[in-house]
């Protein structure tokens, strides 16, 4: 057990090292080491999992599908090969399948934070908000204070229209990302989601709060396109005198 736990940690570094050989532009390295684990261990799932990615950064998706599905069915497959299958199944316009990569995935590891929260995106996505609502609130259940998901919520609640509920969704959003330690949000996603708040603040009648919004958008970001369309949809035009 020992040797065999020694030798999953050895492959394990050379994934790491290939990864890196990837982003660093040595790809016909990467591809070789990658290719020489898998002759000597074809049932380990990390080493299918990243050739796959590799594949797929190539433009080889036929391939790349493949290795996705040996990564997701080998006895040590894990959390990480079925949200790389889905992203790719989502990326290639095949969000039902992607679904039903997730519904496995959450059947294997239900208290999997990311694979909650991603199965209630692709379920937002599909249009089915109920299912979607779930998914997002059993990850909540496992992780409070995830404001990514909180900010998923409130968008599957605006989809609903449920514009108070997707404020107060928006809030815990906003209060949980400016604490965050982890997941760190960057400008841009602080930005969507007071977006995602002002769009739903009009919704619920509440024009002037949402009009300051805007404005403090704007004058954090005056490029935000989407910040002086919706500002402008709320400027009534009156005829002249």
């Amino acid at each position: 057990m020992a040797g065999k736990n020694l030798s999953t940690k050895s492959h394990d570094k050379r994934i790491e090292k290939i990864r890196k050989l990837w982003h660093s532009g040595d790809r016909q390295n990467a591809v070789n080491q990658c290719q020489d684990i898998l002759r000597h261990n074809p049932q380990y799932a990390p080493a299918h999992l990243v050739y796959a990615e590799l594949l797929r950064d190539n433009g080889n998706a036929q391939e790349a599908a493949k290795h996705y599905q040996a990564a997701c069915s080998l006895p040590d497959t894990t959390a990480g090969c079925f949200l790389g299958f889905a992203r790719f199944l989502k990326q290639a316009g095949q969000p039902q399948n992607a679904q039903e990569v997730l519904s496995v995935g959450f059947k294997k590891w239900p208290r999997n934070v990311q694979i909650a929260r991603e199965l209630g995106v692709v379920f937002a996505e599909n249009d089915q908000h109920f299912h979607a609502r779930q998914a997002f609130e059993h990850c909540l259940q496992l992780k409070p204070d995830d404001w990514i998901c909180w900010n998923h919520l409130g968008c599957s609640h605006a989809q609903d229209n449920q514009a108070k509920k997707a404020i107060e969704c928006f809030d815990k959003s906003l209060a949980f990302a400016r604490n965050s330690r982890w997941d760190t949000p960057s400008k841009q996603d602080m930005e969507n989601i007071s977006l995602n708040k002002a769009s739903a603040l009009i919704y619920a009648g509440e024009t002037d709060a949402a009009r300051q919004m805007f404005e403090v958008i704007l004058a954090t970001n005056p490029e935000s396109h989407r910040a002086w369309s919706d500002l402008s949809s709320l400027t009534k035009c009156t005829p002249e005198a």
